[in-house]
């Protein structure tokens, strides 16, 4: 193995320790003395350390924005466009340990869930069309950024309906076998339910991104560079990161599973047909993972 984890992480907490000695300094100096650990980290105990060049300027910038908005969801191309002419510009940031892109990022991303918040919610405000037939793309890596406002709300209105679909399927069925012998509910019952329980849960996942603090998105970032420098190298250990793709993109990549957060568990709340744990047939929707 060329990196030395053990001592990389002991310059970390060194810097961590530093910040805490001295109270008098303020947020922005802490978090340039951690950009400059983990530099000096890499530059001093690295066996071959990455130029941090143009090169990896793009390489970080690529990577954040796949994990700020890898599925397409919140940004929109005009977001996507404030944030370019950074691409080739964060070496420079990095070695002058300036979050400028940082911030504005996080400018851009609070900006975009707030815009998507509102956007599902009124598209679950009322009855869907279920007699007009349409497709979603549910795959960002097959999706671009919304080119404006109207695709975006487009999408999400085409979102929630794919979601209340779901759900009113799974209570048509439930009803059927079931059978005459219990009270029949309406169609425009269980429609109304089933948008109920997509709003509660959305709401529920945009209320948990709203506790992350900065120094929450921030870790993201410094991991992001970390991973450029090295892939088997993370800022934070492998629980935390864990729990931080839990968080922000409800499901934990890899596995084909959808999570939700509750309290002191997570819960499995849809499987994807065809992923591993599909495949694996070793989880269930509602499985508890402690």
């Amino acid at each position: 193995m060329k990196f030395r984890r053990p001592i990389f992480f002991s310059i970390i907490a060194i810097a961590i320790l530093a910040a805490a000695i001295y109270p008098q300094v303020d947020d922005g100096e802490k978090e340039a003395v951690l950009m400059q650990s983990i530099i000096s980290g890499f530059n001093q105990l690295h066996f071959r350390p990455k130029a941090i060049d143009d090169d990896f300027s793009q390489d970080v910038y690529d990577f954040y924005l796949d994990q700020i908005d890898g599925s397409r969801r919140f940004l929109t191309q005009e977001d996507v466009a404030r944030l370019e002419p950074f691409k080739l510009k964060l070496d420079d940031e990095i070695n002058a340990s300036s979050f400028e892109f940082f911030n504005l990022s996080q400018e851009i991303r609070k900006a975009g869930f707030e815009r998507a918040q509102a956007f599902y919610r009124e598209a679950l405000a009322q009855p869907f069309d279920y007699d007009v037939e349409e497709t979603i793309e549910l795959d960002g890596e097959k999706r671009h950024f919304a080119r404006d406002e109207a695709e975006l709300r487009e999408f999400w209105r085409r979102y929630a309906k794919y979601e209340t679909m779901q759900r009113l399927e799974r209570m048509l069925e439930e009803q059927e076998e079931k059978g005459e012998e219990e009270e029949q509910r309406s169609f425009e019952e269980m429609e109304e339910e089933a948008r109920k329980e997509v709003l509660e849960y959305y709401d529920d996942w945009f209320n948990r991104i709203e506790k992350m603090k900065r120094e929450d998105y921030l870790s993201g970032y410094f991991n992001t560079i970390t991973h450029i420098f090295d892939p088997h190298s993370e800022y934070y250990q492998p629980i935390d990161k864990e729990n931080f793709n839990i968080q922000f993109s409800g499901r934990l990549e890899g596995i084909g599973a959808s999570l939700r957060t509750e309290k002191d568990f997570t819960k499995v709340v849809r499987i994807v047909v065809g992923g591993p744990a599909w495949k694996q047939k070793e989880l269930e929707e509602d499985d508890i993972i402690l």
